[in-house]
């Protein structure tokens, strides 16, 4: 996973004895958890490494999984597990120890949702013992992740600490987008009162 970072900071030169060791992206079997916009993000991002995807959605109809006990079913047979969950009550922990356990020994498991829809309990042991390939996590259960957390001595996980998404124009482009539909909404609002006004409706 993170092993330039790992062998750069070791001053250690490998090279070409790693290119066996290395996989490729391309046509890999995808599982996104989540039909929203990440969710559908993701998707268009990875159409052009020609990867088969699979959304799990409890009412979308482009899922193939709508529940989670077809998903338990289903899951040994991906390659990459992208969950992109929002952190609600019903979704807590979705990502449960027996949905890990489930999972195939080189899947590679990422999450751009929210910490608490994953075990992260039963992740790091399936991470720590070498059950799957790794992790690509920008959350975690808690933020910032404790010093003493066994997934910072994970060397088969990139932590990118909730920093998905992030550029460096972000906060110019967001207030942008926040002026535009305040105006939007302001327009709008003069064009329905005028509209109340000349229909002789007032407000109460």
């Amino acid at each position: 996973m993170d092993v330039f970072g790992i062998l750069r900071s070791q001053n250690k030169w490998v090279g070409q004895s790693m290119r066996c060791e290395m996989s490729l992206l391309r046509k890999k079997k995808v599982l996104i958890i989540g039909t929203g916009s990440i969710g559908q993000a993701c998707k268009k991002i990875l159409s052009g490494f020609d990867c088969p995807i699979d959304f799990f959605g409890r009412s979308s109809p482009e899922a193939r999984f709508r529940t989670p006990e077809e998903l338990i079913n289903g899951i040994q047979e991906f390659d990459v597990i992208i969950n992109t969950l929002p952190g609600t009550e019903e979704t807590r922990k979705f990502v449960s120890a027996e949905m890990i356990s489930r999972l195939n020994g080189n899947a590679v498991f990422a999450n751009v949702g929210r910490g608490t829809t994953v075990d992260e309990e039963a992740l790091t042991h399936a991470l720590l013992n070498g059950d799957i390939a790794g992790a690509v996590l920008d959350v975690t259960q808690e933020e910032p992740l404790p010093e003493k957390h066994p997934l910072w001595d994970c060397p088969n996980v990139i932590l990118s600490q909730h920093s998905g998404g992030g550029y460096r124009e972000e906060f110019q482009d967001l207030s942008d987008i926040f002026l535009e539909t305040w105006i939007v909404f302001w327009l709008t609002s003069r064009w329905k009162t005028s509209l109340i006004r000349k229909k002789g409706i007032r407000w109460i």
